[in-house]
């Protein structure tokens, strides 16, 4: 039984540090999408251990499990942000939406500044259309995979700055803000390795690093925050994940839930919140993030 438990322990181990090696192979973050779960079942079978007396093993067990722990802990804003706050809400709204009524609801409820979609399509494009009065401001990119992607805009676009990359799944453009000008991008990437997203990534980090100004981006990452590949869009962009509000995807079972939608805010910003808003007939939740800049030296 003993040694039954310790190939477990093995086992689990070696997927909780896996899961960090994402720099090293983009299979490191194909584990990292399983690391709640993964730390959960260390920490079990490191009790168990413990309860059979083999403290070395059960220890260095949970050891691993406070140290991967600390990764999923959203990190906390201190300063306060000056002036007005921006708000911005991000769907996918499932390609095969077909009553959008209670989405656009509660969308123009929330009376965001801008709005993100991902899989639109002709038959859930109403979305768009619903949305027009106090979104205005509209840019919408096929996608090669399943749906297009489209910026929504309450404040007006610059002109001449709105752009597609069809294969990477962006659309992108610059709006006028009263904090000044700022880019707003809806992203929708592929599955990870050992599907198309580590290439996808390879190609789009250099488009974001040039994009001149603060960015907001938000979209279907397919990716959990804590990972590699989300790092490293950060860096390219200038910006970082506003919070954690949990899962907001489903794999296959309720049992699996894993947080997969983002939004990012200029890196110069402060997170005020961000919390989850319901399916409304789409497979994934919709998150609802909140920002403001910080206060001149």
């Amino acid at each position: 039984m003993h040694r039954g438990v310790i190939v477990l322990w093995a086992l689990a181990a070696l997927a909780v540090l896996g899961g960090f090696g994402g720099a090293v192979h983009p299979a490191g973050d194909s584990l990292a999408v399983f690391r709640v779960y993964t730390v959960a079942g260390l920490a079990l079978i490191s009790a168990t251990l413990l309860i059979l007396r083999r403290p070395v093993i059960g220890f260095a067990g949970l050891a691993l499990v406070i140290g991967a722990g600390m990764t999923l802990v959203p990190p906390r804003d201190a300063e306060t942000p000056a002036g007005r706050s921006y708000a911005v809400y991000q769907k996918n709204l499932k390609w095969s939406l077909r009553d959008p009524e209670a989405l656009i609801a509660d969308i123009t409820a929330q009376a965001s500044d801008f709005v993100t979609l991902q899989e639109v399509t002709r038959r859930n494009r109403a979305v768009m259309a619903g949305l027009a009065a106090r979104w205005p401001h509209q840019h919408f990119c096929d996608f090669e995979r399943i749906g297009g992607t489209a910026v929504l805009s309450h404040w007006p676009v610059v002109e001449g700055s709105a752009f597609c990359e069809t294969r990477l799944g962006l659309s992108a453009m610059q709006v006028a803000t009263p904090d000044g000008p700022v880019w707003l991008a809806s992203l929708h990437l592929h599955w990870p390795w050992p599907h198309r997203q580590p290439g996808i990534v390879a190609d789009l980090l250099p488009v974001l690093a040039r994009l001149e100004g603060p960015v907001v981006l938000a979209g279907d990452f397919n990716m959990v925050p804590w990972s590699h590949t989300v790092a490293m869009i950060e860096q390219a962009a200038r910006a970082r994940v506003v919070g954690r509000p949990g899962a907001t995807f489903d794999l296959r079972t309720p049992l699996i839930r894993i947080p997969i939608d983002h939004v990012l805010m200029p890196e110069d910003a402060v997170a005020i919140s961000a919390t989850l808003r319901p399916k409304l007939g789409s497979d994934h939740r919709g998150v609802l993030a909140k920002f403001g800049f910080k206060p001149a030296p």
